[in-house]
């Protein structure tokens, strides 16, 4: 994800590929369609999709149609993850789970992820007309984490991207206020969420959005260049 933001400035048949390699991770995807829609970036697209095609293809021609049917057969099981707590709330570390594991019903816990996630696609819209391509990919990779409903606690070293690019602007300008903690919080988060979680602190969702936000104030303060 990383990569493919990183490329699709300038080799967008490329970015395409990366971003097709998503497809083993489709929840991480949500937000694709709208980044390359608000970057009208058609051969990315194009790209994309065909990559993504030809690696479910090439896991039909290596396993053949049962691994397919078997894929749609555990449908109703990924989604009892959500709804029976299969997993268990606490190692995952979106706003949906938090929710959940404060006592929310369901559709208020579903309702508050949707409305992060269309937050976090209308902010992405602003950052496209106002960040550089690496701010953008900082943007891409830490609303990944919130738009899904998904998201366990290993996948946050996608953290990793951010916080390079946010660390580096800080050596270039120097801090703004609460940058300092917030790196130091987003690199320890992926090592402490689901401990805290354990005890009824679901800190990833307040997190992800304060980096978030922290990226989109460093972007908007400096020139698209």
């Amino acid at each position: 994800m990383g990569g493919g933001a990183l490329l699709q400035p300038t080799l967008p048949w490329l970015a395409g590929m990366l971003f097709g390699c998503l497809i083993i991770k489709p929840h991480f995807g949500l937000l694709l369609p709208f980044y390359l829609l608000f970057a009208r970036d058609w051969r990315c697209i194009v790209a994309t999709g065909v990559t993504a095609a030809l690696v479910c293809l090439a896991a039909l021609g290596a396993f053949g149609w049962p691994v397919w049917a078997a894929f749609f057969a555990n449908a109703d099981n990924a989604a009892a993850v959500l709804s029976h707590n299969t997993v268990g709330y606490h190692k995952m570390q979106s706003v949906f789970a938090a929710a959940r594991l404060l006592g929310a019903p369901q559709a208020l816990a579903m309702t508050l992820q949707v409305a992060t996630t269309l937050g976090v696609i209308a902010l992405l819209f602003r950052q496209r007309q106002t960040g550089t391509p690496l701010a953008n990919a900082a943007a891409l990779c830490t609303g990944a984490l919130l738009a899904t409903p998904f998201v366990l606690d290993y996948d946050l070293t996608l953290l990793a991207v951010p916080l390079v690019w946010l660390y580096a602007e800080t050596q270039r300008t120097g801090f703004l206020p609460w940058e300092r903690l917030l790196l130091g919080l987003g690199y320890l988060l992926p090592l402490f969420s689901r401990t805290l979680a354990t005890f009824y602190l679901p800190v990833a969702p307040l997190l992800l959005m304060a980096l978030l936000l922290a990226i989109v104030r460093r972007a908007r303060a400096a020139p698209v260049t």
